[in-house]
């Protein structure tokens, strides 16, 4: 499979020289596993991610490239989009819809209650895997801190027909995950691992699949994720990699001074 020439530009865009990034130990939906957390990116801050996904299923591999941009439009809310492209075995790559998504931070962690978020995504039709219709996935996420360990819990629960879901990156009917990270090296590196259970659009069939990860901070700005998982139902993808690249451009480093 061919990675695509517009990976090139995105990456080209990562060797700016930016702002501190101050938010690498956040889990991004996806990436490197599926469960994040309950913090938004920080304030003003823009975080452009290219994320690949390779996945085995039946013995047939399909690639994902989900291009994303988020952007910290105010304190404890951030908004984004993604542009998922898909590319099977033997076949050219497609479009498969827009996703737009918007995740609110309404608690941060207390003695008594961990941080607590609530996220919207939207699927929106588009290119020749992107669907016939809107979907809508809304997830609570819930985050609780023990100095370099951190626990989270997801759920996900999704508004809409199968028969008009993309063929790619496409939201689960409802879903349920728990992921525990740690910080080493100076908290340059963080390690995850997780589960996750599932019923995906159209099935009443209910997965499960684990799942680890590893985000490790090489620059100021720049974070490399790696992941892999593997189902542990009888239906699902067999084995899975990710790999992705972030970079946060702050406030000054766009408009110097201005607030």
């Amino acid at each position: 499979m061919r990675i695509p020439t517009l990976a090139v530009g995105w990456l080209a865009i990562m060797a700016m020289p930016l702002a501190a990034q101050k938010d690498y130990r956040n889990l991004d939906d996806e990436r490197p596993v599926l469960t994040e957390d309950a913090y938004p990116i920080e304030h003003r801050a823009i975080e452009i991610m290219v994320p690949f996904t390779l996945e085995r299923q039946g013995g047939a591999d399909g690639l994902e490239f989900n291009p994303e941009v988020m952007w910290g439009a105010l304190a404890n809310v951030m908004v984004g989009a993604k542009l998922p492209f898909v590319f099977e075995t033997g076949e050219s790559s497609a479009l498969a819809g827009v996703r737009l998504f918007a995740l609110a931070n309404f608690n941060t962690e207390s003695p008594w209650l961990p941080a607590l978020s609530l996220r919207a995504d939207v699927a929106l039709p588009g290119g020749a895997a992107g669907g016939a219709g809107t979907l809508v996935a809304v997830k609570g996420i819930a985050t609780r801190s023990w100095g370099v360990w951190r626990a989270h819990v997801n759920g996900v629960r999704t508004i809409g027909e199968a028969s008009d879901a993309p063929t790619a990156d496409a939201p689960p009917r409802w879903s349920g995950s728990l992921a525990i990270d740690r910080t080493f090296w100076r908290q340059s590196l963080l390690l995850v691992g997780e589960v996750v259970v599932a019923e995906p659009l159209g099935s009443t069939t209910t997965t499960w699949r684990a799942g680890a990860g590893v985000r490790w901070q090489f620059t100021p700005t720049t974070v490399l994720d790696l992941g892999a998982f593997r189902r542990l139902s009888a239906t699902g993808p067999d084995v899975g990699v990710t790999f992705g690249l972030s970079h946060t451009i702050g406030w000054r480093a766009l408009f110097g001074g201005v607030s």
